[in-house]
């Protein structure tokens, strides 16, 4: 059976090569980290020297890796726009790394594009360019490299947000391409877009019918995250586990159904919420316990 992995997203940009050792003291067994600045366009991408000693790291200290790709990545620009095949250039340049990194990187993960209205275009158009989009990268790169779509909240001008949208995307894509997309499913994100998780039984139910939709070991991870905002908000705000909105009985049931199925639980939460005992910001040491009491009671 393959063994369960908690970590968190880590800082990368001051000492790349060392982050795996930093994750690793941590208490993390998987990582997610940039690769560069994720707001900016322009990056200089890691050599493969660098890459291949980052690689050595994670072995070393027995991590697997998710490399999460540039904010600005929207594919559901107009194709012929230079934003589009900016787009493009930072996928592939993800996903290349990935390769080079090898069998300790499960995937990219990208966020679901933006229709953004000065295109001018309705969102089936938009979706359709983020389909073509993922068509262009994917046959650019190497067939062992993944790209892994994260679930959307519905903030802004998102597409992909509903679950029937998301699928008529990855239906559109041709039998060996749909074998190199998986998901990360955000349980911030999904909760903010309305779908509701609040205990087990709600839970269930999203993970049977993502199951249906999507078919059966889509899910490459969990981006595991509370959320300061309700339910259906529509607005994107992470929150320690525990401390937001999400009930503890969803958070357990999620943790569980990971654990079940061993797929990894990645948090980004922000880690700003006092604990009581050390009168300090929690750390992700103290997730980690509470995970753990989850997954033992």
């Amino acid at each position: 059976m393959r063994k369960f992995r908690i970590g968190r997203h880590i800082d990368a940009s001051w000492n790349f090569v060392s982050a795996p050792e930093d994750a690793h003291h941590m208490g993390c067994n998987i990582m997610q980290i940039f690769l560069a600045n994720p707001q900016q366009t322009r990056t200089k991408a890691k050599s493969e020297k660098q890459l291949l000693e980052f690689s050595h790291q994670l072995a070393l200290n027995k991590l697997k890796l998710v490399i999460h790709g540039n904010y600005t990545i929207n594919l559901c620009h107009p194709i012929n726009s230079l934003k589009f095949k900016s787009s493009i250039i930072l996928l592939v340049k993800d996903l290349d790394a990935s390769s080079i990194i090898g069998k300790r990187c499960i995937g990219v993960i990208i966020h679901m594009g933006k229709n953004m209205k000065v295109n001018d275009i309705n969102d089936e158009a938009a979706a359709k360019n983020y389909v073509t989009g993922l068509k262009i990268a994917l046959a650019q790169t190497d067939a062992k490299s993944t790209i892994i779509l994260e679930t959307g909240a519905g903030q802004g001008n998102e597409i992909g947000t509903n679950l029937n949208i998301l699928s008529s995307i990855y239906w559109s894509l041709e039998d060996d391409e749909r074998k190199r997309i998986k998901f990360c499913i955000d349980t911030c994100h999904i909760w903010a877009a309305g779908y509701d998780i609040s205990d087990k039984s709600k839970a269930g139910t999203f993970f049977k019918m993502f199951e249906k939709i999507m078919g059966p070991n889509k899910i490459a991870c969990f981006h595991y995250n509370d959320s300061k905002t309700e339910l259906g908000s529509h607005v994107d705000r992470h929150a320690d586990i525990g401390y937001g909105k999400i009930p503890i009985a969803g958070l357990v049931a999620i943790a569980k159904y990971a654990f079940k199925h061993r797929i990894p639980l990645i948090l980004e939460t922000p880690l700003d919420t006092v604990n009581l005992k050390t009168n300090k910001d929690i750390t992700f040491k103290d997730e980690l316990s509470k995970i753990n009491f989850f997954l033992t009671n």
